[in-house]
């Protein structure tokens, strides 16, 4: 079943008393690690009564809507849309994107939102509205064969700023290990990479916790003795509030001699680049 975790609102006023108001609100959709999908809803309402010479009464967002970093609340994120198409008549608008990186924590904010009779532009003064954070989780590296003995890469997409960290852990298979990667650990390409040896054959956990929301992403593998292989184990998606599933990548095990260039060659990204979108409802 599909889980939906959804950012509860805040409404930012101006300082001038105006007839526009309303919501800006963020649902991430995923319940597994594919691409990051979130949902953007804009309701909006006008006390503003208009008259005959200007009957038709039009909402916009001027601005446009722009995610930011929580961490570093003036760098702009990957989302940005206009609406105001949409929005035009009656205040309603709805978006689904993919323009999110996995490991990350946003807040959007729509800015210069207003309404107006006719063509009376800024009649009904401006606001701004913006989401609360919305958590995106980090995504972990798949295993498809994973040995007793073997160095394995476990990698994880996390897309940082500021003091956020991400802390992998992987348990069973004879281990039971915690690292934590801040942004300065981070490769060049946004992955947090942690080499461990399993020890023993059996299942083992592994978790990447985005902190300090505490959301994880979680997977199962299955070590194998060396010597035997295996498919890769099953991925499954935890978390908290704004919580659930990040992107798919592949990343590998090897024995004696395949290095950390190797892996980041093969390593496959876990979203797609951002991109500016104008979204229709």
């Amino acid at each position: 079943m599909r889980t939906l975790l959804t950012a509860v609102v805040l409404v930012a006023s101006s300082a001038m008393a105006a007839a526009i108001g309303g919501t800006i609100s963020a649902t991430y959709l995923n319940s597994d690690q594919g691409v990051p999908s979130v949902q953007v809803d804009v309701n909006l309402t006008c006390s503003l009564t208009c008259d005959a010479s200007a009957p038709v009464k039009h909402f916009a967002v001027k601005a446009g809507i722009q995610s930011y970093y929580a961490a570093a609340p003036t760098e702009t994120g990957d989302y940005s849309a206009f609406l105001s198409t949409d929005l035009d008549l009656d205040g309603q608008a709805s978006a689904t994107s993919t323009s999110f990186k996995a490991g990350q924590t946003v807040f959007l904010k729509a800015g210069s939102v207003t309404c107006q009779c006719g063509n009376r532009t800024g009649e009904g003064g401006y606001v701004d509205l913006s989401t609360t954070n919305v958590v995106i989780p980090a995504n972990i590296s798949t295993q498809t064969s994973v040995r007793v003995g073997d160095d394995v890469y476990f990698s994880v997409a996390a897309d940082l700023r500021g003091a956020e960290q991400v802390e992998l852990k992987a348990v069973g298979g004879g281990l039971d290990t915690t690292k934590v990667f801040g942004v300065a650990d981070l490769s060049s390409q946004g992955y947090a990479i942690n080499i461990i040896k399993f020890t023993a054959p059996g299942t083992a956990t592994v978790t990447a916790k985005l902190l300090p929301s505490g959301v994880t992403s979680t997977q199962t593998w299955t070590v194998t003795a060396n010597g035997s292989s295996t498919g890769g184990g099953t991925g499954s998606t935890g978390g908290g509030a704004g919580g659930g599933g990040g992107a798919t990548s592949q990343g590998c095990s090897t024995t004696g001699g395949l290095g950390l260039l190797a892996l980041l060659v093969l390593i496959i990204p876990l979203s797609p680049r951002g991109e500016r979108v104008r979204v229709r409802g």
